[in-house]
């Protein structure tokens, strides 16, 4: 900002000269000393002010940005933790040796499968009857199923709680 002083204390050491009767002096004086020389330093220092305030900026949301990809990245991780969890529950459900699940509806099938045993050439005596009981044994064995997939699951964590 000094260079704006200077400029503008050379630019009023010429007006006596501008001052002077008989020509546009003061014109061109105004226009090509006054103006150019302090204008121009009042500008560059704005610009810079400016620069240095868009910089700050800059760099803050640099920062933001680099705070939600690492929150981001955290997330990630504990959904794909909480994902192997849910998938090592659901398999050993699904697992044919685990009391419990699957296990429960293949019984129910097998008991079923003794109970309608037919003699070889003779129908079954009531095929709806039959039909139902089995609807209704598989429907039982698939709802305990879903009861106990979703009692084996962990409850949810809350906002900002990192462990599983």
């Amino acid at each position: 900002m000094w260079c704006a002083y200077t400029f503008a204390v050379l630019a009023i050491a010429g007006l006596p000269t501008a001052l002077k009767p008989g020509n546009i002096g003061l014109l061109f004086w105004t226009s090509s000393d006054f103006l150019q020389l302090t204008l121009l330093s009042v500008i560059i220092v704005g610009q810079n002010i400016q620069a240095r305030a868009a910089d700050k900026r800059a760099e803050q949301t640099y920062q933001d940005a680099e705070a939600v990809l690492h929150e981001a990245i955290q997330i990630q991780a504990h959904l794909a933790a909480q994902d192997e969890v849910l998938t090592a529950q659901i398999a050993d459900r699904l697992d044919t040796r685990t009391q419990g699940g699957i296990t429960d509806i293949l019984n129910a099938v097998y008991a079923l499968k003794t109970e309608i045993a037919v003699a070889p050439g003779h129908p079954p005596a009531d095929l709806d009857a039959i039909r139902a009981h089995i609807d209704e044994a598989l429907t039982a064995a698939q709802e305990k199923l879903a009861s106990t997939v979703l009692l084996a699951m962990p409850p949810a964590t809350p906002k900002g709680d990192k462990t599983l």
